[in-house]
């Protein structure tokens, strides 16, 4: 399989959108195979200027009514999510119609091929944990996948049918995809997100968290931890990391039973010794007074020698401007001279997150500390030079 970035990925999809042709993206658990898939057709949509809608989502009613009506299927880009572990092959085939009086079998196509198979309609199949389908359902994807037929049902030319799975080394109860089915797909292997990548992904999710971000930056090897075999059900894995920034975003850990009620969920979300590394790291900027940092700038150069350690101040930095935005920010600003580029940048893209962009700007616009000693260094970085 190639093996390819998550922005590779979308490259990918959308060549094969154009040719008409099916991909299967197979790696890790919880790496965000099935999120990527969804971000671009949330995407593509916005570009046909159609309303994106899960199929799942639709009401009996409206789904009869879509099946019935392409001027109502054109309203949509539609995306159907089967998965493979609990589809059947009825799912695919339909079902015999023994009400009608004949001497041969007709088939009942189930709704979404109906809507799938209209002239006006556009989506994509998403058949999701398809290695995990039992062989009998595989061998039901040979004309979906190569023939883009639904039962006897012909999809639109603007349906994308895309397969993703786990790998076999994941103790997912994987399936082997026979040969045939095999090379009915575009075949890639998408790759664990570095930890600047999935850093970059926190800042711009609904749920930021500095305590996650400003972690990772110290140790970029706990994007993604999972051993096969270790016993332990929970591991970390950005699906996981996600889910403990959502758990903690508002959370600034400033008092011992709030570290204590955070060690909890970090280890429920991503394994015992992650969450213990995570909690260790986030005790750290306590024992050090980030106030009187605040006060005397230069006296971060005492700090900067460990990784762990300066980024755990950079968090709490983060949050005292979070907390009091006109009061620390100024001061924040004179310690990030202090940093180098990398952690500066990093500071003040938190910082960013935290206040708003429009903000952070407006106060760089008057900022002595900006204009002095840090837009040469790090405006161009963020792209505030200009301002």
């Amino acid at each position: 399989m190639v093996e390819v970035t998550h922005k590779m990925l979308r490259y990918n999809i959308e060549e094969c959108r154009k040719a008409q042709v099916s991909a299967f993206i197979e790696g890790a658990s919880g790496i965000g195979k099935s999120e990527e898939i969804w971000k671009g057709e949330a995407d593509f949509s916005k570009e046909i200027k159609r309303e994106m809608r899960d199929w799942n989502t639709f009401s009996i009613e409206e789904k009869e009514n879509l099946a019935s009506s392409d001027e109502e299927v054109a309203k949509y880009h539609i995306v159907a999510d089967l998965r493979g572990a609990t589809m059947t092959e009825t799912d695919l085939a339909g079902l015999p119609d023994f009400t009608k009086n004949k001497e041969f079998v007709e088939f009942k196509p189930r709704l979404l091929a109906k809507v799938f198979s209209s002239k006006t309609a556009s989506g994509c199949l998403l058949l999701d944990e398809v290695n995990q389908a039992p062989r009998n359902v595989q061998n039901a994807l040979f004309k979906v996948c190569l023939d883009r037929t639904i039962g006897d049902m012909k999809m639109s030319d603007n349906i994308l049918v895309i397969g993703a799975g786990n790998r076999t080394e994941d103790r997912a109860s994987i399936t082997e995809m026979s040969g045939p089915l095999a090379t009915r797909f575009m075949h890639y292997t998408l790759r664990v997100p570095t930890a600047d990548e999935f850093i970059d992904y926190n800042l711009n999710s609904p749920y930021p968290s500095a305590s996650v971000t400003g972690f990772l930056k110290a140790f970029s090897d706990q994007v993604f931890t999972f051993h096969a075999n270790s016993k332990d059900k929970a591991f970390a894995n950005p699906r996981s990391i996600q889910r403990l920034a959502k758990l903690i975003s508002d959370k600034n850990m400033n008092s011992e039973e709030e570290i204590k009620r955070v060690d909890m969920l970090a280890k429920a979300s991503c394994g015992e010794a992650w969450g213990a590394k995570f909690i260790a790291y986030a005790r750290m900027a306590r024992k050090v007074d980030v106030d009187a940092i605040l006060k005397q700038p230069e006296t971060i150069k005492q700090h900067v020698g460990a990784l762990d350690l300066k980024y755990s101040i950079i968090t709490a930095i983060a949050y005292k401007c979070k907390e009091n935005f006109k009061d620390n920010i100024e001061k924040s600003l004179m310690v990030f001279n202090y940093l180098d580029e990398e952690s500066g940048v990093f500071a003040l893209r938190v910082v960013k997150q935290f206040a708003g962009e429009k903000k952070l700007k407006d106060h760089l616009k008057k900022s002595d500390a900006w204009d002095k000693f840090l837009a040469g260094r790090f405006g161009p970085f963020l792209g505030f030079s200009d301002d």
